[in-house]
Parts: C-alpha cells; structure tokens; sequence
C-alpha cells in the first residue's frame, strides 16, 4: 500500500540527508489514520505523549491507549552512537516528568486517551484479539524488546489493520521486524508500517 503524500526520499536516498524540512512521524501517523480511517490505537513508548497527544488533537474520533513504564529497564540498553544493545546508556530520561506530562495532558482528552502504566508486552492481555486498528512501537528498542512487542501485539489488531513503528534507521529495530519476518514499507522520519 502506497500513500501518494508520504512518497518522499527516506534513509539512505541521496536527497534524504539534504532535506531541510520533511514529515514527521506524527504526519505520517496522522495520515495513515486519515486514510484508513482509524479509530482506536495503542502506543507502546509515549515518553512525554506528544504523539498520542498530536493525533488526538488532529482525528476527533480517534480514542488512543498508551503504555509506558516510565522506568529504565535493566540488563542491556541503548547505545544511540551505534545503534547497537550496550550495556551504558548514554541517554538521561527524566521518566517522572515525562509521565507527569502525559498523564496532564491527557486529562484534555477524557475517556478518548487511555494510560496504562505496565510493561508493553505484558500490557497486551489487557486488549481483545483482533481489537485494535492500529499499535505503534515505539518502546524498548533492543532487538529482543522489539520482538517481544510485536509477538505480543500483532493478534491484537484487526485484519487489515496496522503494526506501525518508527526508527527503523536503527539497526536493531531493522533486524528485529526483518527476524519477525514482518513485510513492511517504510515512510518519512524513518517511519515503517506492516499490514496484517
């Protein structure tokens, strides 16, 4: 499935690195959801929620579940210099305002911004097979993280519908959905989606 508006170069084209502006991921988002008209989504990862927040406050009918620990997790992180599991994070979250942020902000939406402060792939029992339009990934971002996310959610959305994630410019993101054996395509600001 092509979307037309999304079609410009992506990672490893030789115009993407001389772009001055391009698409975000919550543009790409948002016209996903346009275009297929979906209602009801779950994000996995929401750090601050602008991303849930941005799509509720673009698609009225749109109700938007988010998962996040708010916490570091332990064992192997993130190397964001290599893209690669390393057991040094480099990166500093401050995950109690980030959670204290979207839990304000959603106060706005109601009953249409759902928060669930648990594990992702445990988080999954929560919702009905075949329930859910879409799920984006955007959580643990190890190889075995972004496996366990995508076993977990993939019965939870309906035919049809998607498995959206971003940073698939990063090599652990890439060889996980490629170990799923997943079929995707990729979009703008290294966005990739696979329909079910």
């Amino acid at each position: 499935m092509r979307y037309p508006a999304l079609d410009e170069p992506l990672p490893g084209d030789p115009e993407y690195s001389s772009l001055k502006k391009r698409l975000k991921r919550c543009d790409v988002l948002s016209h996903i959801i346009e275009e297929e008209g979906y209602e009801v989504g779950v994000e996995l990862g929401l750090c601050d929620g602008r991303t849930s927040i941005f799509l509720l406050e673009h698609h009225p009918r749109l109700t938007m579940h988010g998962v996040d620990l708010w916490t570091a997790k332990g064992g192997k992180s993130f190397d964001f210099n290599s893209g690669y599991e390393a057991y040094d994070d480099p990166v500093e979250w401050d995950h109690k305002a980030n959670r204290r942020k979207c839990e304000e902000a959603a106060k706005r939406f109601g009953d249409r911004f759902h928060i669930i402060h648990e594990d992702t792939a445990i988080a999954s029992a929560r919702f009905e097979p075949e329930s859910l339009d879409f799920v984006f990934l955007d959580a643990d971002h190890t190889i075995a993280g972004v496996e366990r996310d995508i076993r977990a959610w993939l019965p939870k959305i309906k035919p049809g519908g998607m498995m959206i994630g971003d940073d698939l410019d990063w090599p652990t993101v890439k060889k996980a959905i490629d170990n799923m054996g997943l079929s995707y395509e990729g979009a703008p600001d290294s966005v990739w989606w696979s329909i079910k």
